[in-house]
């Protein structure tokens, strides 16, 4: 897990725009990587994350969890374009870990690849103790 700001320290973002339409129950608070639609070299974000009304961290939540960081691709554009979820791979780690309801979990989103109008990305989750929760790829199409 990445060296960053705990999530008391930083503002929460309105995903509401940008991301997933499920993304509005949630409270995402960004720390790590690059800002969307800077034109960076790398995509990569990062961001403290929990549900908005606390609830369990059942199997459930844990793939919502994974899936509601904006594409990481966003961060290499330099305005909003449609994108669409080709494929999506989800591996559930720790089950034995239990966290209050009302915890924050760390998201990162990388693309390892982008190459004719597809990214495929790699979504990380860890616990605020550093133990991976889960892992997801993702390839997405860039809709002209």
């Amino acid at each position: 897990m990445p060296d960053v700001p705990g999530p008391e320290v930083l503002r929460p973002v309105d995903l509401s725009t940008f991301g997933p339409s499920f993304a509005r129950y949630f409270d995402v608070r960004f720390c790590h990587g690059q800002a969307m639609f800077s034109g960076a070299s790398e995509a990569l974000m990062g961001a403290w994350i929990r549900p908005a009304a606390p609830e369990p961290l059942d199997a459930a939540l844990r793939v919502a969890l994974l899936d509601v960081m904006p594409p990481a691709i966003f961060t290499t554009l330099v305005r909003p374009r449609s994108l669409a979820t080709v494929a999506m791979t989800v591996h559930l780690l720790a089950p034995q870990v239990r966290l209050a309801d009302d915890a924050f979990v760390f998201s990162t989103t990388r693309a390892s690849a982008q190459t004719e109008g597809y990214s495929t990305q790699e979504d990380l989750l860890w616990s605020r103790d550093g133990e991976l929760l889960g892992r997801g790829l993702q390839m997405v199409a860039v809709i002209r």
